[in-house]
């Protein structure tokens, strides 16, 4: 949610803090999802280190952003991650009711569904659209309106 990048684009390798900051799942959730084959496998660099190829990690992403099929997608980077309903909620203020019926008329950002009981949005798309939104208002236009297809 800062403006910073997170890593470098030449970074080839992701630690556990890393993964989690960028999937939000739990540690136990990376391994379990590992273990069903539903999550990239990590490389033991240690006796207690293991680490994630970054482009793995964001194949992955991206395999689960186009499952959604609403074809507003361009492409992922290392500074891209998901975050949850709890901090759309912050970051937007709307429920979770609000936030369907948004996505239903192409009016907010669609979800994402990275395993059977998680769903996640793209940071950079809410971000997006919560800018739009502000300019919205502060030019005077009304209603919800799509969400531009280019980011």
């Amino acid at each position: 949610m800062n403006d910073m990048p997170r890593r470098s684009q030449n970074s080839s390798l992701l630690n556990m803090r890393e993964i989690l900051e960028m999937t939000t799942f739990s540690r136990q959730q990376v391994y379990r999802l590992m273990r069903e084959g539903a999550f990239p496998e990590s490389r033991d660099i240690g006796c207690r280190r293991a680490v994630w190829h970054a482009t793995d990690l964001l194949a992955w992403m991206l395999e689960k952003v186009e499952a959604r099929h609403d074809g507003q997608f361009i492409g992922l980077s290392l500074d891209d991650r998901f975050v949850t309903f709890k901090s759309v909620t912050k970051l937007t203020g709307l429920s979770f009711q609000s936030i369907g019926r948004m996505e239903e008329h192409g009016a907010f950002p669609q979800r994402i569904r990275v395993s059977s009981e998680r769903i996640v949005w793209l940071e950079r798309e809410v971000l997006a659209w919560i800018g739009k939104r502000h300019r919205r208002r502060n030019d005077g236009s009304a209603g919800w309106g799509p969400v531009a297809a280019s980011l």
